[in-house]
């Protein structure tokens, strides 16, 4: 009787001891997530930091399930300000030419142009290099990046 009461006492300070182990790993993985939070609103914010440093614009056509005669390659330095690393993959780009949206693409083939992969870490500048389909070669170009949780939003 002794055994199965001193069993059931371990098994119940065992779930207890558990329990609370879970519950403090669940509120350090909400504090990081509260204060890791990405917002960029027109290139930047105070956790990242995101300026385009290079535009080479082509004169070809390309395909991306509407023909355009033109595209560009826009070099992006991304860095990380913040407290925590960053995943670029909740980065969306939306460009647009005028007031008209446009499509980006990627290709990883010949030119490297990777688009928003990988992590920046914490203190980290990273280039990054995104196409870009135009319309014309005139009209200026417009970058709006947000993240999956503005969407969600």
């Amino acid at each position: 009787m002794l055994k199965k009461t001193l069993i059931c006492l371990l098994i119940i300070f065992t779930t207890i001891s558990l329990s609370n182990v879970s519950i403090s790993m669940n509120e350090d993985n909400n504090k990081i997530t509260e204060y890791n939070n990405v917002f960029i609103n027109n290139l930047n914010n105070e956790n990242i930091e995101v300026m385009v440093k290079d535009v080479s614009m082509f004169k070809e056509r390309i395909d991306i399930g509407d023909i355009y005669d033109f595209y560009a390659i826009v070099t992006m330095s991304v860095e990380n300000k913040g407290l925590y690393d960053i995943e670029l993959c909740t980065i969306d780009i939306y460009p647009y030419q005028g007031n008209r949206e446009t499509k980006y693409f990627v290709k990883t083939s010949d030119d490297d142009v990777k688009g928003f992969i990988g992590t920046v870490n914490k203190g980290e500048i990273k280039d990054i290099k995104v196409g870009v389909a135009l319309y014309n070669k005139s009209e200026n170009i417009k970058l709006n990046l947000v993240t999956t949780d503005e969407i969600l939003k």
